[in-house]
């Protein structure tokens, strides 16, 4: 029997607790704002959502982490694959709104509005997800995952017996 398999997909949106409720105008800029506090490794942002998570994760800029996906391990039967198949669509849809909130002109938000979002938990609702197409040092860094699909399934597929199929290109 093979052992329970999970995967994290890392993202270059910064995170970061706030020392207080952000306003709209702070919510737009592209800086962290002021009295903002860095995350250790493995903090939660949003947990229970259909089997991934959101945590912060080490890197080089802002306050030195980073928004990652992180799935629970799923068996490798059929229900793992659907399990696994949710919870990549989870992950899709909190990066396109990620993207969405964005583009209008939103570039921070608290984890609670995430879980809220996505019926998950915020068990601390001043983490913040910092969203920006620039670094820290004005340089410009890779846009955020917006458009992917990591699993595609045809219309015709039993999803009760057939595990996903790659996406073309992916």
């Amino acid at each position: 029997m093979q052992r329970d398999v999970g995967f994290e997909y890392g993202t270059n949106a910064d995170t970061y607790l706030a020392g207080a409720a952000l306003t709209k105008a702070q919510r737009g800029q592209a800086g962290i704002p002021t009295g903002a506090f860095a995350l250790a490794k493995g903090d939660v942002l949003v947990t229970g959502l259909d089997g991934e998570h959101a945590n912060a994760d080490p890197s080089s800029a802002a306050l030195g982490t980073n928004l990652e996906m992180e799935t629970d391990p799923f068996p490798e039967n059929p229900q793992g694959r659907n399990d696994l198949h949710r919870a990549l669509k989870s992950i899709e849809r909190f990066c396109a709104l990620l993207d969405r909130l964005t583009a209008a002109g939103t570039r921070h938000v608290r984890s609670l509005h995430l879980a809220l979002a996505f019926g998950g938990n915020a068990p601390v609702p001043l983490r913040h997800i910092r969203n920006s197409t620039l670094g820290v040092d004005g340089t410009p860094r890779p846009p955020p995952p917006s458009g992917w699909t990591v699993w595609r399934r045809s219309a015709s597929t039993d999803r009760s017996r057939k595990s996903p199929r790659p996406a073309a290109g992916g």
